[in-house]
């Protein structure tokens, strides 16, 4: 009797850590609804989804557009994507980024993202200026007006449409004359 109330103890034990191992191995999904056009980092707005997703942590996740929004207005460069250990999809469900030519897009930073049904539109990638002083320096790389995918990211595009966006290199700086 003894050995049987070992052996069912046993086997209590190993389902209730395979249980917990499961459970801790497999983070919980996020899902952000952006629902407002406005870009002002306010809940609900593309600016607000992106910081949310970056803080979720491991897992897959999703920023979905809701229908009601047709265009945003970058009033400044979003933030960075920083997926890295998530897999993210972001359904644009057909509505416009729009730069205004003075703001960059999306900057994917690490991780695997899937962009789907989005026009990325007058996005802008504007480089530094190049040092001054001794020997000047030269302007930056402008990389990526709607979109830039950084080293050991991953982005898969699906009915995107890319309008009018450019990158600009900056100027290189002044030498000292002697």
């Amino acid at each position: 009797m003894l050995a049987e109330i070992l052996r069912r103890a046993r086997t209590i034990a190993f389902g209730s850590s395979l249980c917990l191992s499961l459970m801790a191995s497999t983070a919980p999904a996020a899902n952000f609804t952006v629902n407002s056009t406005a870009d002002d980092g306010s809940a609900g707005t593309m600016r607000w989804a992106i910081e949310q997703l970056n803080a979720a942590g491991p897992g897959n996740h999703s920023i979905t557009l809701n229908n009601s929004v047709n265009s945003i207005s970058a009033a400044d460069d979003l933030p960075q994507i920083d997926a890295t250990g998530m897999n993210v999809v972001i359904n644009g469900r057909g509505a416009t980024l729009n730069g205004h030519d003075q703001h960059r897009l999306i900057f994917v930073a690490g991780g695997n993202v899937t962009l789907l049904n989005f026009n990325l539109k007058d996005g802008l990638a504007d480089g530094g200026q190049g040092g001054e002083g001794s020997g000047g320096g030269g302007g930056g790389g402008g990389l990526g007006g709607a979109l830039f995918v950084n080293a050991g990211a991953n982005v898969t595009l699906s009915n995107v449409n890319f309008k009018s966006n450019s990158a600009e290199g900056g100027d290189g700086g002044a030498a000292n004359a002697y």
